[in-house]
């Protein structure tokens, strides 16, 4: 029920099961981590419907009664991410930057101290998490870099260690996430080489991954993006038209990404240009030459 009302954005009428939830009987429910999830779930969902309504004081508050049950009662390392994720979307909204990095690194010092079975997947959502929190604050790329390089590693050695294919298969996601958030750093930063030198490794991640699957698609045309522009600002114009090309091809699995095509197809025609192949060039600039600047 509080799924559907969110999917509508009918936040008001989730709210009314705030109370009804926190005034249940909830001792049956925390000797159980597939009832615990689902308890957790519904008041991190609450949560949201408060920042959505801009009622900050109450999010905060639900969302932090929340993670206390969470840390306390048998749960699904899921349910800890769904917190997390509403707490930074929280601080967020309200432009306090600082106060959901201080949030983040006490939960990252508390989860590097203790021994859980998911406490890996849990880092690596935080410093995925801070890793977005930096960008556009050159003063913290090199930070970013690190916590995004370690989210790697982590990923890496969940994939070696899954016993499940869908373990498997959500930490090759995880790890073709960072790679991308990593090209952007990067990119930020005019290190088009660094870019350069990730795409064997990101792009072998890229292609374990279906063409159909949502993440493939958001992520390898992001990498693309940033790659196609280091080979195209190093001059490598035939490595740079590869790499547009295939974003194109991303592109028309997902038509939700047509708003970059005409981008990418700009960057494609004016890289035709720079190989002296102009009919080509023109067809992808639509006969526009001042899109060559």
């Amino acid at each position: 029920m509080i799924l559907n009302l969110k999917a509508q954005e009918k936040y008001e009428e989730i709210e009314i099961y705030h109370n009804l939830l926190l005034n249940m009987d909830t001792v049956f429910v925390f000797k159980d981590t597939i009832l615990t999830a689902g308890y957790t779930g519904a008041l991190t969902n609450i949560g949201y419907s408060y920042i959505k309504s801009e009622k900050y004081d109450k999010a905060e508050d639900l969302l932090k009664k929340t993670s206390s049950i969470i840390n306390n009662a048998p749960s699904h390392y899921f349910s800890k991410t769904q917190v997390l994720q509403a707490m930074i979307l929280l601080y967020r909204f309200q432009d306090k930057n600082d106060k959901a990095e201080e949030f983040y690194m006490q939960e990252l010092d508390r989860l590097k101290q203790q021994s859980e079975e998911f406490n890996d997947i849990l880092i690596y959502h935080l410093q995925f998490g801070v890793t977005l929190l930096y960008m556009g604050d050159e003063s913290k790329y090199d930070k970013a870099e690190e916590l995004i390089k370690q989210s790697i590693e982590i990923s890496e050695k969940l994939i070696q260690e899954a016993q499940e294919a869908y373990e498997k298969i959500s930490a090759i996601r995880q790890l073709g996430a960072s790679y991308k958030l990593l090209s952007q750093i990067y990119n930020e930063q005019e290190k088009y080489d660094e870019i350069i030198n990730l795409a064997p490794s990101a792009l072998k991640i890229f292609d374990n991954l279906s063409e159909q699957d949502y993440n493939y698609n958001e992520n390898i045309l992001a990498f693309l993006s940033c790659l196609g522009n280091s080979y195209y600002y190093k001059g490598k114009y035939a490595e740079a038209q590869n790499c547009y090309i295939r974003a194109l091809k991303t592109i028309s699995f997902n038509p939700s990404y047509n708003s970059n095509k005409a981008i990418t197809q700009v960057e494609l025609g004016k890289s035709y240009y720079y190989t002296n192949e102009y009919e080509k060039a023109i067809d992808y600039l639509d006969g526009d030459p001042v899109l060559l600047i």
